[in-house]
């Protein structure tokens, strides 16, 4: 395994008039969306982040280490499941509430991972 993550791009979005523990509505989690290979949070940008944001959800979305905006690009080629594993990791830990989990592809094994 590599060294702790890097420091990690995280994208946010706040559901309206937000309030309770979690940014949203008090009853709803967080939600955590985990891209796949070669990608980045970018992907979850347009479209999923603000809809679910405005269904009430606080929606966030990492880029895991050597992806985005996040540092570790030198380590790109030798991160495997159990790095980025911490990295989702170490976002779960800055967030108020439990999240759930959305993971494409890549994102999906390394949240399978992370629960394993």
């Amino acid at each position: 395994m590599l060294p702790p993550e890097p420091q990690l791009e995280l994208r946010s979005h706040a559901p309206p008039r937000s309030r309770g523990r979690n940014g949203g509505n008090g009853r709803k989690p967080p939600l955590l969306f985990v891209h796949g290979g070669y990608c980045d949070s970018w992907c979850w940008e347009p479209y999923f982040l603000p809809w679910f944001a405005g269904k009430g959800y606080a929606a966030h979305a990492l880029s895991l280490r050597g992806h985005g905006g996040s540092g570790g690009h030198s380590t790109l080629f030798i991160a495997g499941l159990d790095d980025y594993a911490a990295d989702v990791e170490a976002i779960i830990a800055r967030l108020p509430a439990p999240p759930v989990l959305i993971g494409h592809s890549m994102g999906a094994a390394v949240i399978e991972r992370l629960l394993a």
